[in-house]
């Protein structure tokens, strides 16, 4: 899942041989340069068909990240089962999320759970998916520098530093 930003490390495209993304917006896609291998606009909630969700072949990719947009899927299951289709066998599934959405856009489920919770949805998701391995889940909420900067002491206070946190799993079948 992608749009105009990626959330991969500066270094990251030239590191993986090839880096295809998947969203809604074609302009936000375009000025996305991290996406070495092209792009699809795609709206996971509408463009469903019975061949499939994912305009790629079976065992194409390596990895599939999706950032902060698994609370807006209203059929994460088939998503889930999609990414599987796609993914070699022993490829990983990283879904990164924060507790910062866009409440008219996220599920109700979403929206009424805390992070703990949001966890443990993920975990289901990919249970009820099938065909992945044990999930990890990880907290990689930045550490602030209160030392140095007064606006990273100061936002805490203010309730507003951004957790984030990630749920992976590998598809059954790779050493």
């Amino acid at each position: 899942c992608s749009s105009w930003v990626s959330h991969f490390p500066a270094e990251f495209p030239a590191a993986m041989g090839s880096i295809a993304g998947v969203g809604m917006n074609p302009v936000e896609l375009a000025l996305n340069d991290q996406l070495t291998g092209g792009y699809k606009v795609l709206d996971l909630n509408r463009d469903a068909g019975d061949d499939g969700l994912l305009p790629y072949g079976d065992g194409s990719f390596d990895a599939v990240t999706c950032a902060c947009s698994f609370d807006y899927l209203v059929r994460p299951i088939d998503v889930l089962r999609e990414v599987h289709r796609v993914l070699r066998p022993g490829g990983i599934v990283v879904l990164a999320f924060s507790n910062r959405f866009f409440g008219t856009k996220a599920t109700r489920l979403w929206r009424t759970s805390g992070d703990r919770s949001h966890i443990e949805l993920l975990n289901a998701y990919f249970h009820y998916a099938g065909g992945y391995g044990p999930r990890e889940a990880y907290d990689i909420t930045a550490e602030l520098n209160r030392k140095e900067n007064w606006w990273d002491r100061l936002l805490p206070l203010l309730g507003r530093q951004d957790p984030m946190f990630v749920v992976q799993a590998r598809k059954d079948g790779g050493t």
